[in-house]
């Protein structure tokens, strides 16, 4: 494969949260990779709390990438500060069509 995009599905089966199962996802192509990444925030909004709380998607990072992406969230949230929620609503637009299997 030439060119792969890939995203990190990170699952918590613990009881503890003490552990997060990582499988990398490859995707066929950049525009499919920016849509689930696109929609990945609708998973906090899920009816199902273990959803809702466990799953995560994130772009797979190189380390340097983690670290500037680490640190421009650090910056944001002290600039917005943790109790102010009105940073979260998320317009999926046409694009995340979330269906209940």
């Amino acid at each position: 494969m030439s060119q792969s995009w890939v995203v990190n599905v990170l699952v918590n089966l613990s009881d503890n949260n003490t552990k997060l199962y990582k499988l990398l996802v490859y995707l066929g192509t950049e525009t499919a990779t920016s849509s689930i990444l696109q929609c990945a925030k609708l998973l906090r909004q899920s009816d199902n709390p273990d959803i809702a709380r466990d799953v995560f998607i994130n772009p797979d990072l190189s380390p340097t990438e983690a670290k500037l992406a680490f640190e421009s969230r650090q910056k944001r949230s002290n600039r917005i500060g943790l109790n102010d929620t009105s940073h979260t609503e998320h317009d999926s637009g046409d694009i995340c069509n979330i269906t209940q299997i």
